[in-house]
């Protein structure tokens, strides 16, 4: 007969290497990249309500990447689009002033109707390679008639074309 403290090392020490075989096997799949997916950061562009960036988006693996985004105006009447402002960082952390603007994106005479949709390119982002996934945040200023002005922001994710 065992006696109580071997029955329970014996246990141990059974499951435990098994346990650690489990670990190890799961260590080399993720070192030999089984769980970096592409499809795992989803392409998408979230804007708040009265607002919509479509899916007619598109980040280019150039020297230096560009950003192309589509803004709609869908709050019911004419805004005037003081600036539009895209912060991208590589790392998924965002920083206080834009690495990846064009401070000349001005809408020609600014005004939005309700329903219209204007397009800008970003051209001084960082450089991407193909495939590399890439998250950032989308900022505007605008105005409603001749109230005061309001700024909102949304999200951007995808990956860089060639």
């Amino acid at each position: 007969m065992l006696r109580k403290g071997q029955a329970a090392m014996e246990f141990l020490m059974t499951y435990g290497w098994a346990i650690l075989v489990v670990l190890i096997a799961i260590g080399a799949l993720a070192y030999f990249g089984v769980f970096n997916l592409p499809g795992l950061l989803p392409k998408k562009c979230l804007a708040p309500a009265g607002f919509s960036c479509g899916s007619d988006y598109k980040f280019t693996a150039t020297s230096p990447g560009t950003v192309t985004l589509e803004i709609t105006n869908n709050q019911g009447s004419s805004i005037t689009m003081s600036a539009l402002y895209i912060d991208i960082n590589n790392d998924g952390t965002w920083t206080a002033a834009p690495d990846c603007d064009n401070t000349d994106v001005q809408l020609t005479p600014g005004i939005l109707t309700d329903g219209q949709t204007y397009s800008a390119v970003f051209d001084t982002c960082p450089n991407w390679v193909a495939g590399q996934k890439i998250r950032g945040s989308i900022r505007a200023s605008y105005t409603i008639g001749s109230g005061p002005s309001h700024t909102f922001t949304g999200s951007i994710s995808g990956q860089a074309e060639a």
